[in-house]
């Protein structure tokens, strides 16, 4: 599959105080302009993203995505995003911007989907070899984050 160069998002329908969008290519650096598209959005309302077509998102995209995000969180706009794919929905949940989408499985507490626990323990129980060469059992120092790759 090539990656396209750039970002396109085309307006579905807008009725009943709810934007639905669907977005193509890579959210990069240079989806600002394509980003615009959401500035007329009013506050209170609900805003659908496919990302079916969403090849790919960068920091600089996700940077921008964040921006968006934030505001609408500001002015108690929800937020859906739909069909995201492997790659993208695990980058989501790992930065952490899956907080800002409802209905997202990082928010419906589901232990067996969640990527990132913020009750993770501070302390990770690992094994470290000890002098005569064999395993004994050791606490690590820090754990900043627990990760884990869910298929299904």
């Amino acid at each position: 599959m090539a990656i396209s160069d750039g970002l396109k998002i085309e307006k579905i329908s807008d009725t009943d105080n709810t934007y639905h969008f669907e977005c193509i290519g890579s959210i990069d650096v240079n989806s600002k302009e394509a980003l615009k598209i959401f500035e007329g959005i009013p506050a209170k309302a609900h805003v659908i993203l496919e990302f079916k077509k969403v090849e790919r998102v960068n920091s600089m995209g996700l940077s921008l995505l964040l921006k968006n995000f934030e505001e609408w969180e500001k002015s108690q706009t929800t937020l859906e995003i739909k069909d995201l794919n492997r790659m993208v929905n695990m980058l989501f949940k790992i930065t952490g911007l899956g907080r800002f989408i409802k209905g997202n499985e990082a928010e419906k507490g589901s232990s067996d989907k969640k990527i990132i626990s913020p009750q993770a323990p501070r302390h990770a129980h690992v094994k470290k070899p000890d002098l005569a060469g064999g395993i004994t059992s050791g606490l690590k120092s820090k754990l900043n984050f627990v990760a884990s790759l869910q298929m299904g």
